[in-house]
């Protein structure tokens, strides 16, 4: 099913294709008549440029094409909704303008040109990232949450963490894994990305981090629909396959605290967003 709607007081636009929700920014013309209060009034501007995917806690990558897709979809879907409302494509990079006083209603044919609005100020753009970046905690959380579950259920002494890394792509993410281990970048190497299985879309040695018990007094391994579950959790979150690496230790005989008697590190995500794996054991 696909549908188009207004929301946010119609200063913003959602159009929902099957499963995938997008939203966009929207402007309204505006009329005002001697001695009256302005009044919005058709026609609707779609501003291309802010159009995005909505995932579970920030937004997806979109193509300049996509948005101008999702643009034309929506303009069709708005105007069948409600014929006697017009929508315009602004597919320039910068909003219109929300105000456009008439000294006297215009047609609807004739609007005010798009008028450029001010750049976006350090501290809003400050506060834009702090929130995104809190979007990437929450996520790192619910993988953990997700984790320590199958650590409780595993009762052998496996103890996972998980850590946000920030808005980057992992092989980027370095210092910031070195940060979160408390060590000095040059003691750590991000190896080559893990082979993955076409099943499970994580590495084959995180499988038995999660399935096998360690101790032999419990060798019957968990369920493997616990896989199914963290892949979907991942798949929802990122919405696509996270690309995978492992952090080799420069030096075997100093190993990150706490790190277990055995212990493997791994970092994953997407072009957009990095996160940090540990997986350890200690009897």
């Amino acid at each position: 099913m696909t549908q188009a709607q207004l929301i946010n007081r119609g200063e913003q636009f959602a159009v929902i294709e099957g499963s995938t929700r997008f939203e966009g920014e929207c402007v309204w013309s505006w009329q005002q008549a001697e001695g009256e209060t302005p009044r919005r009034v058709s026609p609707i501007t779609i501003v291309v440029a802010s159009i995005h995917k909505c995932g579970v806690f920030w937004t997806l990558p979109m193509t300049s094409g996509e948005r101008l897709r999702v643009a034309r979809l929506a303009k069709q879907l708005l105007e069948v909704r409600d014929p006697e409302c017009t929508v315009l494509l602004d597919e320039g990079s910068r909003a219109p303008s929300t105000i456009s006083p008439v000294s006297r209603p215009a047609p609807a044919a004739e609007h005010p040109p798009a008028a450029p609005v001010s750049p976006i100020s350090p501290q809003a753009a400050q506060r834009a990232r702090r929130l995104h970046d809190m979007g990437h905690v929450a996520f790192a959380a619910r993988i953990e949450g997700y984790l320590h579950a199958v650590q409780a259920l595993k009762c052998d002494g496996t103890f996972f963490s998980c850590t946000s890394l920030g808005a980057k792509h992992p092989l980027r993410a370095g210092a910031e894994a070195a940060q979160a281990l408390r060590v000095s970048p040059d003691r750590i190497e991000i190896e080559d990305v893990l082979p993955v299985s076409n099943i499970l879309d994580f590495p084959a040695t995180l499988k038995g981090w999660i399935l096998n018990r360690v101790l032999p007094l419990h060798d019957h391994p968990l369920d493997a629909l616990l896989l199914d579950g963290f892949r979907d959790d991942l798949a929802e979150g990122f919405g696509e396959p996270p690309k995978w690496y492992t952090l080799r230790w420069l030096k075997p005989t100093d190993s990150p605290r706490p790190s277990g008697a055995m212990w493997d590190l791994y970092l994953f995500g997407t072009d957009e967003a990095a996160f940090l794996l540990r997986c350890s054991w200690d009897d």
